[in-house]
């Protein structure tokens, strides 16, 4: 509710309130759960939008006016026991090659955390989110970075190959219906047709409208997984491919979302952009699509539970991806609270 890609933003505040939207709903069921059985230690994740007290891109206002998202956060952990602080982190800010930033709130509940450390306004320790940073930093450049390719399957993997196979007969059907909505509206003009025919001209390059165009229909013969994608994401990696040529030896992958409208997409040298639900990342290296498999080993997800995953519809394992914390990102921030925590051993 609160991310930047949702047209109808909201305030948590609106949210909790009204009993609308997921991140309400969410929030409260994660409230009751700390009521119930007071852990220890939480870490709860949220988009950056939450720092961020506007509704939508073009800045109107929330309509609860000077809604504060994150102290609405704060104030709720705080009745419910939880002194808290909070951390902006990135996986590629501790060696994992994907961009995509999130806000953790860490709590540390009353009873446990030091006493010295805390503060009147149920806040954590104010060190705590330069501790978790540090960590996260120095684990870092212990652990060199990995290598975006790293978590891309080779094309003669049994999942690749199974998931070509399926595009090819996906692109088969797409491409009887796409024949058809093509006869039947003729003459009308899609708006994202307009905006490439400009974007191919400040190339130097002619614009060929997308049904005809002779690159596009050749490269789907060859590629399932292109073939797979819409008219205007195959138009779009083609302005992307044209205007951004991939040199001769890449050494690293390329990703690039075609979720995006043509104003916001660009490459991602060496790393995957952000995983959501929806996204589509196209590697451009490996000319296909991230698979949900290698979305969910992105995200931290043991690899020796792959076989057991392969019965799971790629859709689901899309969401499941799109949905998750990024265990690379979480791993140090609970290294950096247990200091903060006093724990009787028994």
């Amino acid at each position: 509710d609160m991310s930047y890609l949702n047209g109808k933003r909201a305030s948590m505040l609106d949210c909790l309130s009204t009993g609308s939207g997921s991140s309400g709903a969410t929030f409260e069921g994660y409230l009751k759960y700390l009521k119930r059985h007071k852990p220890l230690l939480s870490i709860a994740e949220s988009v950056v939008g939450i720092m961020n007290n506007s509704s939508s891109s073009s800045g109107d206002s929330l309509s609860n006016a000077g809604c504060d998202n994150h102290g609405t956060v704060v104030s709720c952990l705080r009745e419910a026991g939880y002194a808290t602080s909070h951390v902006a982190v990135s996986p590629d800010d501790v060696g994992c090659p994907e961009s995509r930033g999130r806000i953790y709130f860490l709590s540390m509940h009353e009873s446990t955390y030091l006493q010295n450390s805390s503060s009147d306004d149920g806040r954590a320790p104010a060190d705590l989110t330069e501790a978790a940073m540090c960590l996260a930093k120095r684990m870092a450049r212990v652990h060199i970075p990995r290598p975006l390719h790293d978590f891309v399957l080779p094309d003669n993997h049994p999942i690749v190959q199974e998931a070509r196979a399926r595009a090819r007969k996906e692109a088969t059907i797409l491409q009887t219906q796409r024949e058809a909505a093509v006869k039947k509206a003729k003459t009308r003009q899609r708006k994202w047709q307009e905006a490439h025919r400009k974007a191919f001209q400040t190339l130097g390059v002619h614009y060929t409208e997308a049904e005809q165009n002779p690159v596009l229909k050749a490269r789907s013969l060859m590629n399932p997984f292109f073939a797979r994608l819409d008219l205007r994401q195959q138009d779009l990696l083609l302005y992307i491919e044209t205007a951004c040529p991939l040199p001769e030896l890449p050494v690293e992958e390329v990703t690039v979302n075609l979720t995006f409208s043509f104003d916001y997409v660009h490459n991602m040298p060496g790393k995957s952009c952000a995983i959501t639900p929806g996204a589509l990342i196209w590697a451009r290296v490996s000319d296909r699509p991230l698979l949900g498999i290698e979305r969910l080993m992105l995200h931290g997800f043991p690899v020796r539970y792959r076989e057991r995953m392969e019965a799971v519809p790629e859709s689901r394992l899309n969401s499941l991806a799109g949905n998750s914390f990024n265990g690379y990102n979480v791993a140090p921030l609970i290294v950096a609270m247990l200091p903060y925590v006093n724990i009787a051993w028994e």
